[in-house]
């Protein structure tokens, strides 16, 4: 690592299980939803890096779903997503406007 900032992106695919709850609070499993997708960029100072050394923690949001892409009956239900199993992670590592590191898991 340079004396120039490090920018670091992650792009997620996975499947949602998700849940719908109905007003009186019963809930029933929902449809899986496929290829949901998340990403976020992160940019580093490089006066974070150490030796050429950097140590981040990088989160996509949590996903959210609609009732209707849950599956559920209607819009009077509340979805969740209460797993993913990701099937896919690229993380993306750029400095000085050139990509140093891209990996897909």
């Amino acid at each position: 690592m340079g004396n120039e900032d490090v920018t670091i992106s992650i792009a997620t695919t996975g499947t949602a299980k998700t849940t719908c709850t109905n007003p009186a609070g019963n809930s029933a499993p929902g449809i899986d939803k496929k290829d949901l997708g998340g990403s976020t960029t992160q940019t580093f100072k490089a006066t974070e890096i150490k030796n050429g050394t950097l140590s981040a923690c990088v989160t996509t949001a949590a996903p959210t779903i609609s009732a209707k892409e849950a599956g559920c009956p209607n819009n009077n239900f509340t979805a969740t997503i209460s797993d993913v199993d990701f099937t896919s992670a690229t993380i993306t590592v750029t400095q000085g406007g050139q990509i140093v590191l891209q990996q897909t898991y």
